[in-house]
């Protein structure tokens, strides 16, 4: 069993994978001192670079292996009393606590997609809740799935003007969506779908 999901950051997809943990999670280590952040610790549920490769294998995607590099990310997710709270019951169970959950960093393995890999990987994911056997489609990774096909319906009728955007202070051409008519009320309903774990 694995969730797959996903996150940009500085122009990139990143796709990390969810197992199932331990039964037991240690606790969580926390820095002396009431205000000292806990230390960055290893998210219990991180499937690893291995099992996501052979997940992205079963779906047909082995082919974009060469082109993704694995690297440690850091992951903002719900977290109560210092243990992290996995996204479906299929990983683990919720903690027998009545606290609210805190957001907290953990760190994932994370693959590193470069555009054309990511555009084809997101393709693969529209309109489907399991990618392989045993591959479940996380809720980020299908949102970003639906936001791709947004954008190439907009791509394909034309739907973008020139523009300029500030990066890394200097200024680069890009184009920019036109979004008028029905497109700004499909936009406005994609915003407002977006999980919040999208952000994090």
């Amino acid at each position: 069993m694995l969730i797959l999901h996903a996150a940009f950051y500085e122009d990139r997809l990143f796709v990390w994978g969810e197992g199932p943990g331990p039964a037991e999670l240690p606790p969580r280590q926390v820095g002396p001192g009431r205000k000292k952040a806990a230390k960055l610790q290893p998210f219990p549920y991180d499937a690893g670079k291995e099992k996501v490769s052979a997940a992205l294998k079963e779906a047909g995607l082995g082919h974009l292996l060469k082109d993704m590099a694995g690297q440690p990310m850091v992951a903002w997710l719900p977290t109560c009393k210092n243990r992290p709270l996995a996204s479906s019951p299929l990983i683990a169970g919720s903690p027998a606590s009545k606290a609210a959950p805190a957001v907290s960093p953990w760190q994932v393995t994370a693959l590193t997609l470069a555009p054309r890999p990511a555009v084809e990987v997101l393709v693969t994911c529209v309109n489907k809740e399991i990618l392989a056997p045993g591959v479940i489609i996380g809720q980020d990774l299908a949102f970003f799935a639906q936001a791709l096909r947004f954008a190439g319906s907009l791509a394909a009728r034309q739907r973008f003007l020139p523009g300029l955007e500030e990066f890394r202070g200097t200024y680069r051409a890009i184009w920019e969506p036109a979004l008028t008519g029905t497109d700004s009320g499909v936009a406005a309903r994609l915003a407002a779908l977006m999980p919040r774990v999208c952000r994090a």
